[in-house]
């Protein structure tokens, strides 16, 4: 049987992405195990690929290993989330030297539907 992280190891690109994917497709077995998370695998895979002296349980890699790559994803669009709400007057944004920039809801907020916002 073929475990994933024997599979040909899959670099950045489309190429890389395509060897993972087949890697994937050809993983499954002839027993009662339910379908491999493919983007799972492959945040599993990149950070062991970013920290390659890293060593956890399943515990520890599922509490602080995914969540802080996740977190990383996530800040971009979060960010991309507020400037939208700020420039629909839904939050303001307070800043102060020395700072990163605070968000809290406008003090008018009660307001326009998100719906209507477009």
């Amino acid at each position: 049987m073929t475990r994933l992280l024997d599979a040909p190891r899959a670099g950045c690109g489309v190429a890389g992405a395509a060897r993972l994917a087949a890697a994937l497709q050809s993983s499954g077995s002839v027993t009662d195990q339910p379908p491999v998370d493919d983007t799972l695998v492959r945040e599993v895979l990149s950070y062991f690929r970013q920290h390659p002296e890293a060593a956890d349980s399943v515990e520890g890699i599922a509490r602080w290993r995914l969540l802080e790559e996740r977190a990383a994803r996530q800040l971009e669009a979060t960010e991309r989330a507020l400037r939208w709400l700020v420039g629909r007057g839904h939050l303001v944004e307070v800043s102060h030297p020395g700072m990163a920039p605070l968000f809290r809801l406008a003090p008018t907020e009660g307001g326009p539907p998100l719906d209507g916002d477009d």
